[in-house]
């Protein structure tokens, strides 16, 4: 008779985490098919709103919680390029 051990996962889980993405309600004067997002951290959410397929928002916010994650162990959060949306120039100092 052999005795089964139970593997526990001791990884310990990322601060920020996704926590859905649903279909959302096309906000007053804007267009097209929008989604509602919620990130937890702990028993703080972050939620938001973005436009596009359910692939694009996925993408883009999955990013945005890696982004967050790497902030928050001291990590450079690298420039974040979503396919569809065009990055504003950086401003100038003059």
């Amino acid at each position: 008779m052999s005795t089964v051990i139970p593997v526990v996962d001791t990884t310990p889980a990322p601060p920020y985490q996704l926590k859905l993405i649903d279909l959302a309600t096309t906000p007053d004067g804007s267009e097209g098919t929008w989604y509602r997002y919620v990130i937890v951290q702990g028993m703080s959410e972050i939620t938001g709103m973005r436009p596009g397929n359910h692939d694009e928002v996925d993408f883009a916010v999955r990013e945005m919680v890696d982004r967050l994650n790497e902030r928050s162990a001291g990590k450079t959060a690298k420039k974040l390029k979503v396919p569809g949306v065009k990055t504003p120039p950086a401003a100038s100092n003059d």
